[in-house]
């Protein structure tokens, strides 16, 4: 029995595991791990692929979006709200290390980071977050999405943020022809009670005051009684 047919009957572990996992085996290590050689040769080929498959082999990723989702940027004050993601792997754990790139529209609804670009790439530490940091939107009002894309030792995920341009609404947008004449109605009788206090005022001030002298108390037209001797 040939070698190429030994293997298809009684492969070994080790191509199992790697064939279930679904990882390219690389072709210098594949040539190595032919099983064309004896036993021990074939134990230190496989030995050589367990080291590859720790140190480099791809690992899937995904991202987490933590901030930034959904926000309103104000136009006028050219402010955006930073994205946040973090990167973990396929057990929950941050990655360390993984290349994070957010890119944003070039045209219509979007904005630039602080050099200028529609690009930015960070690096995550040890908290497996990356930031956005210096997004600016531009004066474009809209909904726009904001692409981010993380890669690490041959993995990749991919993710979306949608975020929003806004320009402040003015006060005049509220004013509706109804809110109008309440204003006006309020605004006239505020002035009318206004105008009667300041009149009540006045002719309180210009009203002669009682003397406190008996006679100056009389009520005019009645007669003042004699006094008895």
């Amino acid at each position: 029995m040939t070698p190429a047919a030994q293997e298809k009957r009684n492969p070994c572990w080790f191509c199992l595991l790697m064939h279930c996992r679904g990882l390219n085996i690389p072709g210098s290590l594949r040539y190595i791990h032919s099983h064309r050689g004896g036993a021990m040769f074939r134990g230190l080929s496989a030995a050589l692929l367990c080291t590859w498959y720790a140190a480099g082999a791809p690992a899937e990723i995904r991202i987490a979006v933590i901030e930034g989702d959904g926000a309103i940027n104000r136009i006028d004050l050219g402010q955006a709200r930073t994205p946040i993601v973090k990167v973990l792997d396929t057990a929950g754990r941050p990655v360390k290390g993984a290349a994070v790139t957010f890119v944003v529209p070039r045209t219509g609804p979007g904005g630039q980071f602080g050099d200028g670009e529609s690009t930015l790439t960070v690096t995550t530490g040890g908290d497996g977050l990356a930031r956005g940091s210096g997004l600016r939107p531009n004066r474009t009002e809209g909904q726009f999405e904001v692409r981010v894309t993380a890669s690490h030792r041959g993995s990749t995920a991919t993710t979306r943020l949608v975020q929003t341009n806004a320009a402040p609404l003015e006060e005049t947008r509220f004013l509706t022809p109804r809110r109008t004449v309440i204003l006006a109605t309020a605004a006239a009788a505020a002035a009318v009670v206004a105008i009667a206090i300041a009149t009540g005022g006045d002719n309180a001030a210009r009203a002669t005051p009682f003397s406190n002298r008996p006679e100056g108390n009389r009520i005019p037209g009645s007669v003042r009684p004699a006094l008895q001797r």
